[in-house]
């Protein structure tokens, strides 16, 4: 936003003069060139303000690094969770989060005994579905988000910062 209202009033202008116009305004907040270098290239791109044709080079090289880095991050995300299914599936003989198609999901009820499912399993399942999923011997929510903060796939509220989301929402 800031780097937008700098260009708005200055013009095309060379990342390195948006970078001092930024520090003269906030100061210390500004964090290091390198960072806020990515932010400029990005939105100086986006607006077609550039003035060298270096700063094209530099802004294709930031963004094939944040694709590699979003891939290899998404990638880590997926493993994670793929190993808490294969955890949860020899502990409770089902994946009960992730099922292919229907007919497995309905298999899997009727295999536990449980009522028909309204909601899939989360904090706004009804009462009694939860406590026929306790009956049937199913992981609890705690035991859930046990497993979940174990491979770094959820965390808290009270625990997370607001700018720290999971790859997948990025």
């Amino acid at each position: 936003m800031l780097v937008k209202r700098i260009l708005a009033v200055e013009g095309p202008m060379v990342s390195k003069q948006v970078y001092s116009k930024a520090r003269a305004i906030y100061g210390d907040e500004v964090k290091s060139y390198t960072y806020f270098k990515r932010k400029i290239l990005v939105v100086m791109k986006k607006h077609e303000q550039l003035k060298t044709r270096t700063n094209i080079r530099e802004i294709q090289a930031v963004e094939q690094r944040l694709k590699e880095e979003r891939a290899v991050a998404l990638k880590d995300a997926k493993e994670a969770h793929e190993e808490m299914q294969k955890e949860l599936q020899e502990k409770y003989g089902a994946s009960f989060t992730k099922t292919a198609f229907r007919k497995s999901k309905k298999a899997v009820q009727t295999k536990a005994g449980l009522p028909p499912v309204e909601f899939r399993w989360h904090l706004l399942a009804k009462p009694q579905q939860i406590n026929a999923w306790k009956a049937a011997g199913l992981p609890t929510a705690e035991e859930i988000d046990a497993l979940a903060v174990k491979y770094n796939e959820w965390v808290p509220p009270t625990e997370r910062p607001e700018a720290i989301r999971p790859p997948w929402q990025r």
